[in-house]
């Protein structure tokens, strides 16, 4: 079917209000989510720390503050300029993809660190905590499709490659552990 060029403009003009509309319903639940991020980034480090005790566990911590400042820094910044109509909904969009792979990227880079430090025990909860982190992302990025994938191969990516590393895991366990991943 042949389109005409005004009904390809309404055709663009419905998905760009459908994309801003995404993008306002994802910044109106940012604020709880990001503060969401930020709680269970220093529930894991007050939990897990003096199991680990090293440096670069600090600096994830310090990193993942600093993104999740930065994706706070970005929401309030659009909820101002929702109030005051006057929202780039370019640079929203941006913002929240940057965020979505920093984010993602910092609590995948967490599984590296924790996976070679830590006992089977610790490990089980790490892994867990993680799945809960990429599923809790799902409803808050599903606006974003795409968004919400990069997100959850950015965290469980590197939890599935470094996982079989670890020397307590023989091959069924690393079967159920994978799938169970992959599932969840």
């Amino acid at each position: 079917m042949l389109l005409r060029n005004s009904d390809s403009d309404e055709v663009n003009n419905v998905s760009l209000e459908i994309e801003h509309l995404q993008i306002d319903f994802i910044n109106k639940n940012r604020v709880t989510t990001v503060s969401t991020m930020i709680l269970a980034s220093l529930f894991l480090y007050a939990l897990l720390q003096p199991r680990v005790d090293m440096l670069s566990f600090t600096i994830w911590l310090c990193l993942a503050l600093v993104i999740d400042s930065f994706r706070l820094y970005a929401t309030f910044e659009f909820l101002r300029n929702y109030k005051n109509n006057c929202v780039d909904y370019t640079r929203a969009k941006w913002h929240i993809f940057i965020g979505t792979i920093l984010s993602g990227g910092v609590w995948g880079f967490v599984s590296v660190i924790l996976l070679t430090a830590l006992d089977e025990h610790s490990i089980m909860l790490v892994i867990i905590w993680l799945i809960v982190i990429a599923n809790a992302s799902t409803t808050t990025l599903s606006y974003i499709f795409r968004y919400s994938v990069v997100f959850l191969l950015l965290v469980l990516l590197p939890l599935v490659v470094f996982l079989p590393l670890q020397s307590f895991i023989v091959d069924t366990h690393l079967f159920i552990l994978e799938g169970s991943i992959i599932v969840l």
